[in-house]
């Protein structure tokens, strides 16, 4: 029965207690992974999710405020309404609820990742303008078309295809030789290009 199932669920504690969302490791290594080698324009992107992070939980703020009013006018006209109209209304209520406030908790904590990333590896930048953050956007795209060309040129000499390098790639280099150490593929001469885009 699907009750059974769901008191199995409410009683296994990391489905309350985790709060999913991205990891820290996919938020530094491969959420804004395609602006590395440009440190200016890498912040920038934490910015831009932090930016949308942002408005996503503006807007959950107020989604609970409004089911919070229908749950205060809910229980305000409860005695007059048929048994039918209280079986339905309250419980979809407090789900809605419950399921917002779990991903606000989502939402908050990758916040807070960004934010720790931005602490330790560019808060050089956290006083740049916008302007400033742009003059590197052509060290960005030089590096990109960079590591793309280097990409494809290295997935055919390892046979590998060029999504599984480019994920590969935007890990930091000790991450990527204990991978390719796994696998028995040389480095010797593929490690400059690795290592340099």
């Amino acid at each position: 029965m699907l009750s059974d199932t769901l008191k199995k669920l409410e009683n296994f504690a990391p489905v309350n207690d985790f709060k999913f969302g991205h990891s820290p490791l996919q938020i530094e290594y491969f959420q804004t992974a395609k602006q590395q080698g440009s440190e200016p324009w890498e912040y920038y992107q934490h910015i831009l999710q932090l930016k949308a992070l942002n408005m996503a939980l503006k807007e959950m703020e107020v989604e609970i405020f409004e089911i919070d009013c229908q749950i205060r006018d809910a229980k305000k006209f409860w005695p007059f309404w048929s048994l039918k109209k209280r079986k339905e209304l309250l419980p979809r209520l407090f789900l809605r609820e419950e399921s917002i406030l779990r991903v606000i908790r989502e939402k908050e904590r990758e916040v807070g990742y960004h934010l720790e990333i931005i602490e330790r590896r560019f808060s050089q930048f956290k006083e740049y303008s916008e302007e400033e953050i742009f003059k590197s956007e052509k060290e960005y795209w030089i590096t990109r078309i960079k590591r793309q060309l280097a990409t494809s040129h290295l997935s055919r000499l390892l046979a590998v295809s060029e999504g599984e390098l480019s994920a590969l790639m935007s890990l930091p280099v000790d991450f990527q030789k204990e991978i390719l150490d796994s696998l028995k593929i040389s480095l010797k001469n593929n490690q400059d290009l690795l290592s340099n885009t």
